[in-house]
């Protein structure tokens, strides 16, 4: 007797999966503004204080990565739109079993990777400022 093939996805499923997909999408947003909002903010300090060479490696990255992130922000979000789209999109309209708990583990990760940009960021930005803050107050 030939084995019956599984069943199609419900409707409610596919909404699932593309609201989940949506929501991995959005966990990457805070990266991206937090460099083109606040980095800028500390980049004009340290620049203000002369200190730009001496800044830690993470802290001049960061400050790189938003400098090209002015330039390309516009083509940065552009694909970021399609592929989520396109994603969100596509699990929605597969009739695969396999895309809700694909597009379940895709929302975790970007929320990890959120979390670690954003404390990168913090600590990249901030701790050189403290320590700013505490020699200019030293020499006082």
């Amino acid at each position: 007797m030939p084995e019956e093939p599984a069943p199609a996805r419900s409707v409610a499923s596919r909404v699932v999966s593309a609201c989940l997909v949506v929501l991995g999408g959005l966990f990457w947003l805070p990266g991206p503004v937090m460099a083109l909002a606040v980095a800028p903010k500390f980049k004009e300090i340290f620049e203000k204080f002369d200190i730009k060479g001496g800044l830690p490696f993470l802290t001049q990255a960061l400050l790189s990565v938003a400098d090209s992130l002015a330039y390309l922000w516009c083509g940065a979000g552009a694909l970021w739109v399609l592929v989520i789209g396109g994603l969100a999109v596509l699990a929605g309209a597969t009739r695969s079993r396999w895309w809700l708990p694909v597009s379940g583990v895709f929302a975790g990760v970007s929320f990890l990777a959120m979390l670690i940009a954003v404390g990168v960021t913090v600590v990249g930005l901030f701790l050189p400022l403290v320590k700013l803050i505490q020699s200019v107050e030293s020499h006082q």
